[in-house]
């Protein structure tokens, strides 16, 4: 019974872990790519100037550059420093639901084999209820930014009229 268990878990275990990585994998290997891609071009349109300074093939700035996804330290995947509010919300509903998910398969487990099973769960509920604490928190904070923190309108500038224009150009 206890292998079947075990067995079990690093299924479970394999679920959670496995798709994070290679989502992980995929995107650093895209953003490598487009990064070279964009350095090999900057190099081949800095070696082609014409006499005029400017070059064949300019590369137009309107063109959005890509974020880089995740940096590499010592092989280690460090997330970027800052995530757009979608994807923020969005980590944030992962990262809850998975808690809720773990807290209810070490319930079922906890009451079909007791144990080390019970600790196991015990475990899992304090961090769903620590996170929902500090996600709490974190919209409590955002709410009281938004009703104290208010931005002054921007001051438009008055165009001079024409006579003072001209005036300013001949002078």
């Amino acid at each position: 019974m206890a292998p079947l268990v075990l067995v079990f878990l690093a299924l479970i275990w394999a679920v959670v872990l496995i798709p994070p990585m290679l989502k992980n994998r995929a995107e650093s290997r895209v953003s490598s790519s487009i990064t070279s891609f964009n350095r090999n071009l900057s190099v081949l349109q800095n070696s082609n100037k014409s006499t005029a300074g400017t070059s064949r093939w300019p590369i137009h700035s309107s063109v959005p550059q890509p974020r880089a996804t995740t940096a590499a330290i010592g092989g280690l995947q460090i997330p970027p420093a800052r995530l757009t509010r979608e994807q923020a919300a969005r980590r944030r509903r992962e990262v809850c639901f998975g808690l809720v998910v773990a807290a209810v398969l070490t319930l079922g487990l906890a009451i079909s084999f007791g144990g080390a099973f019970v600790l196991l769960h015990v475990l899992a509920d304090a961090l769903l209820v620590g996170y929902a604490l500090l996600w709490h928190q974190a919209n409590q904070r955002r709410h009281e930014r938004t009703l104290k923190v208010h931005y002054l309108p921007t001051a438009k500038r008055a165009e001079p009229s024409r006579p003072v224009l001209l005036r300013q150009s001949v002078n």
